[in-house]
């Protein structure tokens, strides 16, 4: 089934006892800012994915995102001083990706046994030398359901002279796959720029995106109902 912008939506999942997690999503678009969404997950069928971030030296990756995906729910974690992170997500074979500025993004298979944990260190690498000595001062992600916000900092240096397609690039689960984007595994998307729909074709988008200053993004937010239907790609800047 296909979500449509401009149709009010409203889903309340009830399976869960009283102990699960509940999240309140607010849609997208030109849906009814009352619009809310509750989503349930069961705390007995989590499991965690640990482990370290460093680059292919040893060095730890301080302020890296792990971010986990189970097919509907983002699942998100930040690296310590140590380079050590540790995300809860349902259990299962998910998708996992790890981001921080100034380092190629990672994107893997995380095994997420159930009621326990599963060990994955994870390798970045760096885009330029020098990037490890660079102050931690990343961007921040928040997961919340089926919502992934990315706030970001644009005065990081590695984003000095550069524009808003190198900032996209730094999004957990959106990814440019043989000329198209993808978000979550989901190429059915739909872009808003400061909560006005964009549609171009992806050459279009790809020079529009690149003709925009780094330094003048605000926020990218991400929210997706699920494999076959329209994930919404939020994007904020100064204009």
């Amino acid at each position: 089934m296909k979500f449509r912008i401009g149709v009010i939506i409203l889903f309340i999942f009830v399976a869960f006892p009283s102990v699960a997690q509940d999240f309140e999503i607010v849609p997208l678009g030109q849906m009814s800012p009352g619009t809310r969404m509750t989503f349930g997950v069961d705390p007995d069928d989590m499991g965690r994915a640990v482990g370290r971030v460093m680059t292919c030296d040893g060095k730890a990756v301080e302020g890296a995102v792990a971010v986990i995906y189970d097919g509907l729910h983002f699942y998100g974690a930040k690296s310590k001083k140590d380079g050590a992170y540790d995300v809860g997500a349902n259990f299962g074979v998910h998708v996992i990706e790890v981001v921080a500025p100034g380092y190629r993004k990672y994107r893997g298979e995380a095994d997420i046994p159930k009621g326990r944990e599963t060990n994955l260190d994870i390798v970045l690498e760096p885009f330029f030398d020098g990037i490890a000595d660079v102050k931690p001062q990343n961007n921040r992600v928040t997961c919340k359901g089926n919502t992934l916000t990315m706030s970001v900092n644009a005065k990081h240096p590695v984003y000095e002279g550069k524009s808003m397609l190198d900032v996209l690039r730094d999004v957990p689960m959106l990814t440019v796959v043989d000329g198209k984007f993808v978000v979550a595994n989901n190429e059915e998307l739909e872009f808003f720029l400061n909560g006005k729909p964009f549609r171009a074709p992806f050459a279009a988008a790809l020079k529009f995106f690149g003709s925009i200053d780094a330094a003048k993004v605000k926020s990218v937010r991400i929210m997706t109902m699920g494999g076959g239907n329209t994930t919404w790609v939020s994007i904020s800047y100064s204009e």
